[in-house]
């Protein structure tokens, strides 16, 4: 069974809205007179609820940043090539090169996902003590 345009809108609204039925179907056009009895349908449709799933992996997946993406981000902060933004007095943003504070930050999250940075370990030494009679050697 294809979508139509309003229960398309639905699942669209459906996820930008955080999974609220009523509000997705209210913004959908449906009816605000059965907007909760609709939207109750809404989700009980298997066409529209696997429609649901498919649109929330889709954007899971666009979402997604691989290790490689972070390497590189971290990698672009470091040498400056990523600047940042800062609004002036009158209200213009403008781009300006990293800070130096902001760079440092970066370089030492680089070296925690590449793994340069070893956790110190600590050792615990504790003595051990021996109770009870003690026997010299006879040769001595």
């Amino acid at each position: 069974m294809d979508l139509n345009e309003r229960q398309k809108r639905f699942i669209e609204a459906y996820i930008s809205n955080g999974g609220n039925a009523a509000k997705a179907a209210r913004e959908a056009g449906y009816s605000e007179k059965y907007v909760n009895t609709n939207a109750r349908k809404l989700l009980q449709n298997t066409t529209i609820a696997d429609a649901i799933k498919e649109r929330q992996a889709e954007l899971r997946e666009q979402r997604r940043m691989s290790t490689d993406n972070v390497i590189e981000f971290f990698e672009k902060v470091v040498q400056g090539e990523i600047g940042e933004q800062e609004v002036t007095p009158s209200g213009k943003v403008i781009e300006v090169p990293t800070k130096v504070n902001n760079r440092i930050k970066a370089a030492e999250n680089l070296g925690k996902v590449l793994g340069i940075f070893q956790a110190e370990s600590v050792v615990e030494v504790k003595p051990i003590v021996v109770m009870g009679d003690y026997m010299e050697d006879e040769d001595e």
